[in-house]
């Protein structure tokens, strides 16, 4: 007759002085919780937040707005001499333009879209 002995494995709370092993899952853990927080922080500023979002006033078009197709066409210079320096201003490395933002208190707010060219291909004005 053979007796095999079976030993219990031990099982301990990750503390102070916890072997590196259990730091692996510690960071498995963190990684895992951060990737769930960008996610819910990105459906949180794509998800519509109101039934206006989904008609078509919600994006007006060149067409639509008046005081609009005035600015089709001019260069970004032009724009600046008009309206002064951009509030935001960023490159669009998909088209090789710029995003113009002019958002100064008590005005107009402005969002330009430049070609490589320099010159605005969409525009959109909120009062």
């Amino acid at each position: 007759m053979i007796i095999v002995r079976a030993r219990r494995a031990r099982v301990t709370r990750a503390g102070v002085g916890a072997p590196a092993a259990s730091v692996g899952r510690v960071a498995k853990h963190v990684a895992a919780a951060a990737a769930f927080a960008v996610a819910v922080g990105l459906a949180v500023c794509v998800a519509p937040t109101s039934s206006r979002a989904q008609s078509p006033e919600a994006t007006p078009s060149a067409t639509e707005t008046p005081g609009v197709s005035q600015w089709i066409g001019k260069t970004s210079g032009e724009v600046r001499a008009k309206l002064g320096p951009p509030t935001t201003a960023e490159y669009l490395q998909e088209t090789g333009g710029y995003l113009l933002i002019y958002a100064h208190p008590g005005e107009p707010h402005y969002v330009f879209e430049t070609g490589p060219d320099g010159r605005v291909k969409r525009a959109t004005v909120t009062r």
